[in-house]
Order: structure tokens, then sequence, then C-alpha cells
């Protein structure tokens, strides 16, 4: 019968063994039919699976066999597997040289369904549940929960088909319908018809599955029922984090907390059986193993999504570490304020209550202001054992009592969780009258890991979730902090009967802890070795308590501190020469100089390090070097300070320089993660100070200050220069207008973590010592960007990087490290870029050649040729792609490797246009990006312009800029074949 029937009905089923022997030339397999009868049919190489089929009825015809009447079909797997085409030939499709079977499935009477397949990895994966794709091979409806199970399992974790990593040995999966669970403990005998459950492609019935390990767990140690290894740290954070949220919960007397709190898990995790977990805990308020297994896995890949994984040492079993700042995040959304009006009436879950009717005092019992219905289900077993019985299949009087508006399917919940029913109630989650359309409501965005720093910091200042250094835990009667091993745990002071008070800490790994009086002292004492540990192995922010000690504080370490130490003196006032501009001009060293100060604060806004603090220093006469700006976090006022200040006085250089240095080393006592900096702006010639050079420049450089200096239309720059050379500063003495209104376009001139390591040179005679050699002296020759670690690593052509990453990952699947992080250590990750490798390969350009580092499949290099009829034509350019943690939510960060001269790519190839700001979508690929850096070099966008010298030719003479562009690509050629 035609396929397209065979995949819209359920399957009666008989197997096929296959049992291969070569004779003649032919193959004869071993069919076996209802009642163990079994036929001998000889293949031909050319026998089609119709032909198969027809032979086995035929001769099951002529020896009397019995067999359905209907149409037939051959699966290939087991009797739920991929359906044979007719036409194929059986040896096409049956591997006839092992042991193998072909079932042969009967399409009377029953309906196949259709099933999409949600984990919590899926879930976030998508912006909406329906985008998840539905699983194309149907089952029957017959199929009974043991075996969906283990379909599941395979499909899922075992075939390729997910991102999910596969299961360990002996692990399973635990499966949810939307409203409840499918745990009945006769699932070998129910079946999804019993259940009325259908599905088609259209509308399929939706499963999420949750990994489980299969071994037995109880209320102390509920991880380990969980489906995946957790180290102690992240388990211990984790489930202190969650019965600090219990307890807030719980400790509400409205119910408007408890529904805001579970549908922002909804709209965080998009996984309902998130829900009703967490309500059964809270309700129940114990550590139940299932409800916590499924909480579990839900933060565990939301850890992996949003915490950077050189917080947890690059090893995936350590990403519950960062789960504290997650349930602050939860939290704070938690709280946040919303239009949408609360329904009390409109819970997301509700409560069902089970009992079997055995006698009429069941039959005839009443709850007040409880709807009550009596179903029928067939089952064995007790209502109340999850543990085999005696007790043989039959039919099932069970009463059942919900709220008074349920419109759920009660048999469905009675049958679905058979064997479970608690003593007093159950939960199923119900959308209605809340969120209208679960499947296509959006899930709120992730947090990416670069904005990590921000959940650190709300952590620490969140009263529910902030963790408190032990020495000061007598100011509390509960609170967050370090255990003697170093486990996030909760605190608490109880009160006995005599009132004796009674300091205890809480864990999952310790358990509780009686502490000794002097807590306060022995416990920092014994935390010491394990914080110097962790500093050094950079995941100590996570438990920082720092942090916490002054919500009011600025949370977030600075990463440069710099002083900007602006000349005011008289010789500022004077002209500038012709050579400057070119042609007679009236500019001034004071005017051209505001210029650049205005620049730098602008584009340091503009490559969003907000993060940095700037201070300023105006400087003329020795009594007037003045702070003018104490160091703040940069922000736009700071722009136009110095607009309207005049020169005055002669120039104490040096003594200015000196006020920076102190106010730094001040700065560096409160942050000292700090890189610390100055910039001098002056025509260098000092003339009024008290502070001697070389004293100066040993200062600095013990300081570990950098100073960059920018002497405009002056060529008195020895001293400054020598300082520039000793502390590992740039030295800038440009000749022209074009050439200094470069420095301000230079990314290592702005953000100092851009430059390569910083070579500083001891001061051992400063008379003798020589200056720094100006740097960039012209517009062709710039100080170098710090590179990417990966970008002169080894890289496999686009063509052999998906079978390449995909043997690597099997053979290499259980480390996650920085550089493999996503190709090997993290499945769902891997499987991202494996997609992305293969769109572009499926929508190959003439104009690309694509290689991805053999180390990181996240990272990549391109080598684009210049499009025709443009200035960049003839041209070879090499990009650098690194597909970020966040990826499809936050674009790829791309750079141009060679240099050029274009309105909208900066000297070091950073790229400013809207795909990846506000023009990104989690839609978009990489080749959509790569596209997009074709366009722009066949059309720049001046209007939109990040490089002036570009735009400013672009706009007055575009032959001019053509030809400037040429000779800008031939002065600074480019090997291709180095990213080969």
């Amino acid at each position: 019968m035609p396929l397209g029937q065979a995949s819209t009905a359920d399957v009666d089923t008989q197997s096929v063994w296959s049992h291969a022997s070569s004779s003649r030339g032919s193959t004869r397999i071993t069919v076996a039919l209802p009642g163990n009868t079994k036929l001998a049919i000889p293949i031909g190489p050319s026998m089609t699976i119709s032909e198969l089929q027809d032979e086995v009825l035929r001769r099951a015809n002529i020896h009397k066999i019995s067999v359905p009447e209907g149409d037939f079909t051959i699966r290939l797997e087991s009797e739920n597997g991929p359906i044979a085409f007719p036409e194929d030939a059986v040896v096409d499709v049956l591997d006839t040289h092992e042991s193998g079977k072909l079932w042969l499935a009967s399409t009377a009477n029953n309906e196949l369904i259709y099933i999409r397949w949600i984990t919590p990895a899926r879930a976030l994966d998508f912006p909406v549940l329906s985008a998840i794709p539905t699983d194309r091979d149907p089952i029957s409806r017959e199929t009974s929960i043991y075996e969906l199970k283990r379909i599941a399992a395979n499909r899922v974790y075992s075939t390729g088909r997910f991102s999910e990593a596969a299961l360990l040995p002996t692990f399973g999966v635990e499966l949810f319908l939307t409203a409840c669970p499918l745990h009945t403990t006769d699932e070998k005998e129910t079946s999804l018809a019993d259940l009325d459950c259908t599905g088609n492609l259209e509308r399929p019935l939706d499963v999420f599955v949750i990994p489980v390990s299969g071994a037995s767990a109880d209320y102390d140690k509920s991880e380990t029922l969980w489906g995946f290894e957790s180290s102690h740290r992240g388990t211990a954070a984790f489930q202190t984090c969650l019965k600090v949220t219990m307890a807030e919960a719980r400790n509400d007397d409205s119910d408007r907390h408890k529904r805001n709190l579970l549908k922002t898990l909804f709209k965080i995790t998009h996984f309902p059986p998130a829900l009703g977990s967490l309500y059964a805990l809270v309700d129940e308020n114990k550590l139940k193993p299932g409800p916590v297994a499924v909480l579990a896995t839900c933060f565990r890949e939301l850890a992996l999504r949003i915490v950077p994984n050189r917080y947890f040492g690059y090893r995936i079993e350590r990403a519950l570490e960062g789960s504290r700042q997650i349930f602050a995040w939860l939290d704070s959304k938690c709280h946040e304020p919303s239009d949408d009006i609360d329904n009390p009436e409109a819970a997301l879950v509700r409560f069902v209550e089970f009992k079997e009717i055995t006698d009429d005092h069941v039959r005839d019992e009443y709850k007040v202001g409880k709807r009550c219905d009596i179903v029928e289900i067939e089952a064995s077993g007790d209502p109340m054992s999850t543990s085999s019985s005696s007790v043989s299949r039959r039919k099932r009087e069970i009463k059942v009592w919900t709220h008074s508006t349920c419109r759920e399917d009660v048999r469905l919940l009675a049958l679905a969780m058979w064997g479970y029913y608690d003593q007093h109630e159950d939960y199923y989650v119900d959308f209605r009258d809340n969120i209208a359309d679960p499947l296509n409501d959006r899930r709120i965005p992730m947090v990416s890991p670069n904005e990590f720093s921000r959940l650190l910091s709300d952590a620490n200042s969140n009263s529910r979730f902030r963790i408190i250094d032990p020495q000061d835990l007598q100011g509390y009667s509960s609170a967050i902090t370090l255990s003697g091993k170093g486990y996030v745990s909760t605190f608490n002071i109880l009160e006995g009967h005599v009132k004796d008070v009674r300091p205890v800490i809480w864990n999952a790994i310790t358990g509780t802890e009686m502490l000794e009086p002097k807590y306060y002292e022995t416990l920092p004492k014994s935390l010491e070795p394990l914080v110097k540990q962790r500093k050094l192995e950079g995941s100590w922010d996570l438990d920082d308590w720092e942090y916490a000690k002054d919500s009011k504080i600025d949370l977030i370490s600075p990463q440069e501190a710099i002083v900007i130490c602006f000349d005011l003196s008289y010789s500022m006032d004077n002209r500038l020469d012709e050579s400057w501009a070119g042609a007679s001009n009236s500019f001034r060293k004071m005017d051209e100089t505001k210029q650049v100060f205005a620049n730098v604060i602008a584009r340091m806004l503009g490559y969003h390090l907000s993060n940095n603090y700037v201070g300023v220093v105006a400087f003329s006469d020795a009594n007037k070097v003045e702070v003018t700006m104490e160091l703040s976090r940069i922000s736009i006022e700071f722009k136009d300070m110095m607009h309207q200040r005049k020169g005055e006085g002669f120039t104490a250089l040096w003594d200015a320089i000196s006020k920076a240095k102190d106010m730094l080393v001040a700065f560096k006592g409160k942050y000292p993660k700090t890189s610390l900096r100055i910039i001098a702006l002056t025509d260098g010639e000092d003339n009024r100070s008290q502070t001697k050079p070389a004293e100066l420049c040993k200062d600095l450089y013990d300081a570990e200050i950098v100073l960059d200096s920018l002497v405009v239309g002056s060529t008195s720059t020895t001293d400054l220069f020598k300082m520039s050379m000793h502390t590992g500063g740039y030295a800038f003495c440009p000749k022209s207008r074009l050439v200094l209104f470069q420095t301000f376009l230079l990314e290592p001139f702005l953000d100092i973590s851009a430059r390569p390591d910083i070579v500083r040179t001891p001061v051992v005679d400063y008379s003798t010592s020589s200056p720094k050699k100006p740097d960039m002296e012209n517009i062709y020759e710039f100080p170098p960007c710090r590179p990417h670690p990966l970008e002169r690593g080894s890289f496999v052509a686009l063509s052999n990087a998906g079978r390449y990453f995909t043997t690597r990952t099997a053979l290499e699947s259980n480390t996650l490290r920085w550089s493999d992080t996503f190709s090997i250590g993290s499945g769902r990750a891997g499987k991202t870029f494996l997609s992305e490798i293969s769109f572009i390969l499926a929508n190959e350009q003439s104009f690309l050649d694509v290689y991805v580092n053999e180390r990181d499949m996240s990272f990549w290099k391109v080598i684009m040729e210049g499009p025709t009829s443009s200035p960049y034509e003839n041209g070879v350019y090499a990009i650098s792609v690194r597909l970020t943690e966040g990826f499809p939510q936050t674009p790829p960060l791309v750079r141009f490797l060679t240099p050029m001269l274009h309105p909208n790519i900066t000297k070091h190839g950073r790229v400013c246009h809207t795909v990846f700001t506000s023009g990104w979508k989690d839609t978009y690929h990489v080749h959509t990006v790569l596209q997009y850096m074709y366009d722009l070099l066949k059309n720049p966008e001046p209007e939109d312009a990040v490089d002036e010298l570009a735009t400013l030719k672009f706009w007055t003479d575009q032959n001019t800029a053509n030809v400037e562009i040429r000779k800008y690509v031939r002065t600074l050629p480019w090997e291709a074949n180095k990213y080969n």
C-alpha cells in the first residue's frame, strides 16, 4: 500500500527476523509469524520490500497460517521503527551479512501518533515551543508507556537526531505530558491509546523528557536520581538556593507570589514539568527526588548557556556552581512590575486527589468546594504502591477530586499517575486563563555570558540570595554562607525548648552541621586555603562575599582606571604650521587636543567600555595642577568637559602626571585587579614642575602604571617618550592632522585589554635610557591588536569540518575545556555549530572559503574575495568569526584580520553594522552575517561610519577614495595562504 496511507494508521505488528546466509547468489531470511511458525524465504539481490511482503503472505496462505486481515507495511529496527519504502530492494535497507530484524506491521484499525520530544535543552534552544520540530517517525497508539520510555531514550539521546549528549550506562528517562507526569506503575500494560492520546504532524503530542539515573534516591540524596554528573559544589549550590526559594514561597501569606514564581519559571524555562515540580516541593516542603531532578536538569541547561565557562573550570559537571546567580535572576524577574492582571482563580498548578472506590464510604465521600468525578480505568497493582504488586490487572473505579474550575481530562490524570497516588493531593499543570497559548508563548531572553557580571552583582545585592562572610554571621538568624568545606549552605539559628541558641548550617553534601560556639572565627580559618585555591582557578567570584558587604557600593571591579592629563598651558594655544593640514590653516594645538579628548571618551562609550573609570587632571603652572574630574565610571557627560577651557600659564607636565599617579595608586587600593593608565595630551614642553622626570619614571614603573603619550605640534618628546618606553605605553607624535585623527580610532589605545602583552623595561639608569621610537608615524603603520589565542591554530576546510568534529565528539564527549567547549564538551552548542557548518555547505558562495579551528569549532576563519566593480576588487580579505556561548540568541563576533581603509571597519577590523546590535535576529545564520560583510565591501555606508578618514574621502571625492583604498591594500599586502 502507499507509504502515505501507512503513516496515518496504527500498527498491529508481527516480527520478521532476518537471518542471512549466502547460497548460490541468493540470501535466505527467516520470517516468524504468529504462533511461532517460521518460514524460510529466499530473496534475490533485486527483490523489493513490496515483493518480500507479498511472498510472506503467499507462503503463509499456502501453509494455511492465519494472519490478520488488512494492509501491511515493513518497518526497520523495531515495530515502531522507520517505514521501508515498498519499491526499495531488501538488500539496500537490510544488512544481510548480520542478524537483523524486520517488522511486518498491519495498518488496519488504529492510528499512529506523531510526537514532539521536548527536553529542557530543546525548550531553551527555541524561542517558542511550537518551533521545535516534530519527530517525523510516528509510533503506534498501542505503544505502552514502558516502550515509549525506551523509544524516547533511543531517539532523543542515542540516535544523534537531537543535540543531547548520550545517556550514561544504566540511565533512563522520565516522561511528562503537558499536564502531568507519565509515571504509572502499570507502565508495561498502559498504552497511549488507553490515555486517549493523539497526535498528527500539524498538532503533535508533546512529550517532555527528563534523563534520570535509574538509581533509588531518598530525600537526603536526591541528586542520585539526576541524569547527569554534578560536582559537590554545584549540587550544594543548587539545592541550597532551591530551599531558599521554597521557603520564600511558603512564607508569603498570599498565593500571588507563588503564582508569579511559577509563571516566571515557565517564562524562563518553557518546561511545564518544572512548574509542577516546584509547586510540589513548595507545598510539601521536602526535597522530593523526582521534582528536584526535573528542576536540576532545567537549571543546569540554563547555567550552560548563561554562566561563562571559566567560572566552572570549563568542566560541564560543574555548571550548577553558578546556579545561585540564576535563582537570583529568577527571583528578580518574579518581582518585576507587570501589567498582567493577576487572577487568583487562574493557578498554573492545581491539586488533584485520587482514591480507588473500594466501598460505599469512598463512593459517597464529599469534599467542600471541590469538584468530584468517578472514572473507570484498567490497571494492575495498588494505587499508592510504587513497587511491584501481585494484584492483577482489572477494571478500577477511581474517585477524583479537583478544583471546581477543572477542565482537564481527569481520567487521563488518574491513569497516568496510577500507583503514585499521594495520601493527600497530587498536582497537574493548567495554563488556562493564565498563559493563553503556551506553545507560542515567547521565552524571556536569556542573559548572555558577556552580561554575567550583572548577575554576580544582582545576586550579591539580593537580600535572599546574597552570600554572607562567615565572620559576619553573628548578625543574622538565617542566611546563605559557605560551610567549612566550601559548599554553599543555609545558615540558621535554632532555638530549643529552653531557649538554647544553636547555630546550624545545611547543604546537600554534608547535611546538617551543628556549629561550634565561635563559628564566626573557625569557619573563616578553615576556608582560607579553599578561597585561595578558588581565586587561583578563577571561580571565586561566584561565591565572593566581598561583593555583598554593602549593597550600596559598586559591586563590579573596574577593568581599567585612566587619568587623562590635559595640557592647558599658553603654548597649547600656538597655531600649527602648514604641513599640519597640507595648506594654510588656523588650527591650534589646543583645539586639536580637545578633538582627541572628546573622541576618546565617545569611542570608549561606543565600545561599551562603561566599566572603565576615567579621571581628568588639567594643568598649566605648578600651582594650577587640578583634578578636574575624580575617577568615576565613564559617561557621555565627560565628552565636552574640556570644550570651554583656555590656555594659561607655563607647563608643569611632570607634576600633573605625578598627581594622576597618586590618584591611580589610591584607586588600586580599593580595586586591586584594575589596570592603571595615564594618557598625557600635551605638546611635551615641561618648564615648571617640581617633580623630576627620573623619579617620576621609576614611580610609574613601580606602580605598574602605563603612560601613553600623545604630543601635538612639538618635537619635545625625550623625557615623555622615555617614560612611555619604561612603562610599556604608546608614544605618539603625529606630524599631521591626518595621523592625529587616527589615534583615537585605534582599539588598543581605547581599551588596554586589546593590546598584546605589555612589555615594561626596568629603570636601571634613567639618564642613559633611550626614548621610545614614535608609534604610528603614518596612517599605514599602527600598533597591533591582541590576536585571539586560536587565530594562529590549525584549521579544517569547511567541507571536512562536519565529519571531523562528529568523529571527535564521539571520542571526546566527557570533557569540557575552552578549546573544546562547543565542539566536544557541550552537545547542545556543538550541534548548533555543526548545523551552521551544514547550512553554509548547503548555501555555498563562490567568494568565500571557510575554515574551522581544529580545537574549537566555535572559531572560524573566512577568506573573502573583494567584490567585483568595487575598490576592494582583486583583494583577498581574512575574517575571524567566533560563535559565542549565547549564539544564536546573540550574534557571532566578527573581525576583519586584513587591514583596510573602510568607513565601517576600524584599523583592527572591528565592524560597525546593525547586524551586530539592534538588527540581530536569532533566526540568522553565520552565512547571513558573511553576506552582510560582503555587501558592506561592495556598498560602504559612510553615513554610519566608524573611520573618519575613510568617510571624509568617500564624501569628498569618491574617485580619490577608491585610489586610496587600492593604495592601502597594496601597501599592506595580505598573504591569504596564512589562513589556509
